[in-house]
This record gives structure tokens, sequence and C-alpha cells, in this order.
């Protein structure tokens, strides 16, 4: 397949609704697994891949080079998806290449204690710090606790003058998304995680506080880039410390954005298209990264199970007609976590089967079409929008409790309800 832009993907909503076979699934992910480790670059005990870089939508061509290792498109989400795969599978050969996409990051944090001043360090998604979360993840899923030993190397390369650095502030490449990534590491045991998440925290309140009447009402909405993301880790990292101040700010958050909300969409304001021409927002969206999606993640991930906002995001992406794309990030199996996930937590077995529901007919598709990602799948490999997000999604319908809600950051392999079998 050549590589697609926006405009040349159509939508499928014809598909023929069909059945939830776990043992297609299964069969899938294990697809991908091996069309992962058909084109790694291993040597000297490490793994790597040649793939999309950047996602181009304009007619330029897309740019393929060696993946880096943050979680979003990098080798350590790829390293995550393998390592659960292999947990499934039993296979070894599925383990070993996983625990390798780890190594040059690894290699890297063994051998340099200061970050470049061209490199982008922070975020939960992008930058270097993105990599916490898979490191603490795959030292769950593939026992392997050199890799947590890892992330802890690599919180205490950030330093408060660093961390007074960051400018971008959000989940996706700011602050928001560090601490995230520092409290999976606190939570596996490792005390460094909530001291630095601590001062991530006080750097979000001096500098990127919720907006409020003496401030201006233009930040985003939604979870990459906006409020949702601010009040999940704000709301975490309260929980955590047990400071108010933290706990209070994500509250702000979360009233700033229902304040927004828009009942004729049903859906909240994408606020990234508003601009002195256009001053009100007339565009939502209901994906991971922003709208009705992500939104309603955030409010479940901040325990928020019986909330007006998790009603209005799970109505909204039930009615919602799918996505020109597959990915996690944007697309369908994004939103399929969403209803699995909601469903899990809210002891509700009827979301879980619109979850799998809702996977059933993506998989009728034929097997070189599955998934449906911009760039073949030779290119198109990472987590968020790539085969491996959408594989490792494969295997939270098959049994979440051996695959945790990467969606959320979280990190507890083995211990999740029961109900997640109410739809099986």
């Amino acid at each position: 397949m050549a590589f697609l832009h926006a405009s040349e993907i159509h939508r499928r909503d014809a598909r023929t609704a069909t059945s939830w076979v776990p043992a297609i699934a299964y069969t899938r992910a294990v697809e991908i697994g091996e069309h992962l480790l058909s084109l790694a670059i291993r040597t000297g005990g490490s793994a790597t891949w040649r793939g999309l870089l950047a996602e181009e939508t304009s007619d330029a061509s897309p740019i393929i080079g060696i993946l880096d290792s943050d979680f979003y498109n990098g080798a350590t989400g790829i390293g995550v998806f393998l390592l659960a795969l292999a947990r499934k599978t039993g296979r070894t050969d599925f383990h070993e290449v996983g625990q390798h996409a780890f190594v040059p990051l690894q290699r890297r944090l063994a051998t340099r204690r200061t970050f470049d001043r061209e490199e982008r360090i922070f975020g939960g998604a992008e930058g270097l710090t993105s990599c916490l979360y898979p490191l603490v993840l795959g030292a769950a899923l593939g026992d392997a606790p050199s890799l947590r030993d890892s992330a802890d190397q690599l919180a205490a390369q950030l330093t408060q003058a660093l961390i007074e650095t960051d400018q971008t502030f959000d989940l996706a490449a700011g602050a928001a998304g560090t601490i995230l990534g520092l409290l999976a590491l606190h939570s596996a045991g490792h005390p460094i995680g909530l001291e630095k998440a601590h001062a991530c925290g006080l750097h979000l309140l001096a500098h990127a506080p919720p907006p409020n009447a003496r401030t201006t009402q233009d930040s985003l909405t939604g979870l990459a880039r906006g409020a949702s993301g601010f009040a999940l880790a704000l709301n975490r990292l309260g929980r955590a410390s047990g400071h108010a101040a933290f706990a209070e700010a994500a509250l702000a958050w979360v009233a700033y954005e229902d304040a927004l909300f828009d009942k004729a969409h049903g859906n909240w304001p994408d606020r990234r298209f508003v601009s002195d021409a256009q001053p009100v927002a007339d565009f939502t969206a209901c994906s991971w990264c922003h709208g009705a999606t992500g939104i309603g993640f955030a409010r479940i991930g901040m325990a928020q199970q019986s909330g007006l906002d998790v009603t209005r995001a799970i109505r909204r992406t039930i009615t919602e007609p799918l996505a020109d794309s597959d990915s996690l990030c944007c697309g369908n199996f994004g939103r399929i976590s969403f209803l699995l996930e909601a469903g899990i937590r809210l002891d509700r077995p009827e979301l879980i089967a619109q979850a799998r529901a809702r996977a059933a007919q993506l998989l009728a598709a034929d097997a070189d079409t599955f998934p449906n990602l911009f760039g073949d799948r030779a290119q198109n490999l990472g987590f968020f929008q790539g085969v491996s997000g959408v594989g490792y999604e494969l295997l939270r319908l098959l049994d979440p409790q051996d695959a945790p809600c990467a969606l959320l950051w979280d990190v507890e392999v083995g211990m999740r309800a029961a109900s997640r079998r109410g739809a099986e």
C-alpha cells in the first residue's frame, strides 16, 4: 500500500457488522507482532526499526528514518506491545525483541547524565520523559526490573533547573505528561518518582495555572494538549502526595472545561481552531487526543466514574461513526479503548460488549488492509499512530488483566476487576 494522506482514506462506516471472535483478534495481534519482528534491525543485543517519523497530511512525502525511543512513535512503545504479546503467547522471540527495543535507551541513560539542549525532553507521549512509563510498564509485563532501574536513572536527570525550562506544560509534550510517567515509577516503589512529580506539579501551578476570571479564557480542551490532561495529572499527583493545591487545580481545570460543553453538539469545542477571525470554535473532535473520548478517559482516570462528563463522553463516543484511521491517538481503537475501560471501571458489561463489537467490525477487513493507518504497515509502526498500539489494544480486548490501560498510564498487571469478563 502506498502512503496515504488523510484525503485519500475513505470512511468504512458501511462495513458489515460481525460478531466478536477472540481467536481472530489473537491471530491479528500475533500477525502484527511477527510483522514487527520481521522489520526489526537487530545489532549487539538491541533492536530498532525504520519507520514513519512524522505524520504528513500535506502533499509532502512521508519522513522515514530510524525511530527514536519516545512512547508516541518510538521503540519503547513497540517494546511494550511485544512484551505484552510475549506474556499472552509465551513466545520467547517476542519477549527477546521486546526487551531489546529498550536497550538503545538504556545504554544512553547509563552513559549520559545530562540532556542535549536541542533534545525534546518533556512529555507523557513525546520527548525523552515519555519513556518513563513504557520503562515501568515494560518491567511489569516482561518481568524485567532493569527497565525500572533505567526509569529511575531518567528521573534522576530531571533537575529543578531543567524542569523550569519546560514551556509546553501539557500532557503530550510537557510537564503534565511527565508527571504521569513519574507517578508510574512511584507506584512501582521508586520514591524519586513522587519527588520529581511534585517538582513538576509546582512548575505547572506557577506557570500554567487553570484559567479563571483574571486570566485569558483561551486554553485548549481535551486530553493530549488541553484541560483534561492537566486535570488528570494534577488529580493523580494530589492523591499521591496528599497536597490539596494539586487536587484543587485539577478541579479548576475540570470546571473550566465543563463550562465550555456544547449541548447542541453533545461535545466539547475544539479550541485549536479559534482565532481572531473565528473567536468561537465550530468544530468538535471525538478522539483520545481531542474531544469527548479523551475527556471521558481523563474523568474515569480521576475516579469520577459516575459524573455527568463520563455519561456525555460515553454517549458521544458510541454515536460517533467510524474514523478514517484505526489508531489509538486519533482513530477507532482509541474510542474502543475508552469504551472498554469505561465498561470495566463502571462495571457496565454492555460497554465492553460494544467495544468488542466495534473491534470485530474493524477486524472484518482483509488481513492486508488491517489496520487502516496513515502510511503502510511497513512504515507506521508506533504506539499512538501505528500498528503496535492497535496490537496492544487487541490484547486488552482479549484480557485487560494482562494489558493495563496505556492511554491512562496505568501499570497494574493482573489486578483488574472480574467485570471485564462480563461480555465475553
